[in-house]
């Protein structure tokens, strides 16, 4: 659940379980990410290439959240998995 009040994704968690999570989700993916190649408009959506949304993306849904479709980001975002 994004909250527009705290600008996040909360994924029904207290605010602090959510940054938690995200933290530990952000260290896992980083790990894997060093082994991926960078493809500006999404690659294969992180399996073997990505982008920053890509990134984002599996950050937030490894922490038990979605990016809901009403989310909206400035400019072009190839790669930003949405919430079916």
């Amino acid at each position: 659940v994004f909250d527009k009040k705290t600008n996040r994704f909360l994924a029904g968690k207290t605010e602090e379980e959510w940054d938690q999570a995200v933290q530990k989700s952000a260290e896992e993916e980083m790990k894997e990410d060093e082994k991926k190649d960078y493809e500006a408009l999404g690659g294969d959506d992180g399996d073997k290439s990505g982008n920053c949304h890509v990134v984002t993306s599996n950050i937030i849904e490894g922490a038990g959240g979605k990016v809901p479709k009403s989310y909206n980001p400035p400019g072009y975002a190839p790669g930003l998995r949405y919430d079916d």
